[in-house]
């Protein structure tokens, strides 16, 4: 089952998003599996506008071996997919966005991780 995943930064600032995935065969995702990953980012608070489409890379962005940081807080297993957004993509004070993550798997259905993302204004 997929769920939506929350959370809130500060706007104008970058955010890393970070899963541990698994394929249509309950497997862990890894490079070898998929055959390409997409993320799209709309402006939920001005009529849905598309704010970013692009292909990620998926070398840099899937690890075949679970990873363990200071970032993953979640618990002590890992995560086998990160992706560092720019600063400039959540840029607008006070709005939410919709983030999708869609993984193309070599076999098997195509699957989405979505965020939906608020953001805040600094005092600076």
């Amino acid at each position: 089952m997929s769920k939506v995943n929350t959370d809130t930064v500060f706007a104008g600032s970058g955010i890393t998003f970070l899963a541990r995935l698994r394929g249509d065969d309950g497997q862990l995702i890894t490079q070898a599996s998929l055959s390409g990953v997409t993320v799209d980012v709309w402006d939920r608070s001005n009529s849905d506008v598309s704010v970013l489409s692009t292909a990620v890379t998926v070398t840099t962005s899937v690890f075949d071996t679970l990873q363990t940081d200071p970032r993953w807080t979640a618990d002590t297993t890992g995560y086998n997919f990160r992706y560092d957004m720019a600063d400039t993509v959540l840029s607008q004070d006070n709005h939410k966005y919709r983030v999708e993550f869609w993984f193309t798997p070599v076999t098997g259905s195509k699957f989405p991780l979505v965020w939906e993302i608020s953001t805040i204004e600094t005092l600076k």
